[in-house]
């Protein structure tokens, strides 16, 4: 009986002690990925922060080039009205010289 109450005062001290070592190791755990956690979270706040600077530039650089490609092409749209009008206004100075020099030819 004496043995087998010193096997199991063994066995508890045993186990306690176990169980000890495992709450540290447990807490130690916790630790760690607390403050990996916090790390973390610096990191992704701090690539956030980025890229939303990135975004920001990238979207006034593309307003920039909007404006511009608009400003380019309104350009086209003119030369090509100007260029119209042109054409017209040679046809015609053809046309009129095609009839004064048949009303020359007829005299």
């Amino acid at each position: 009986m004496e043995r087998a109450i010193e096997f199991l005062v063994h066995n508890q001290a045993k186990n306690t002690s176990d169980i000890m070592l495992t709450n540290e190791a447990v807490n130690k755990l916790a630790e760690t990925v607390a403050q990996d956690r916090l790390e973390n979270r610096a990191l992704l706040e701090a690539y956030r922060s980025e890229n939303r600077e990135q975004l920001e530039a990238n979207r006034e650089q593309l307003e920039a080039y909007r404006q511009e490609t608009r400003e380019h092409i309104n350009n086209l749209i003119i030369a090509n009205e100007v260029t119209r009008d042109l054409a017209e206004k040679v046809a015609k100075l053809a046309i009129t010289t095609s009839q004064r020099v048949t009303a020359l030819e007829n005299k």
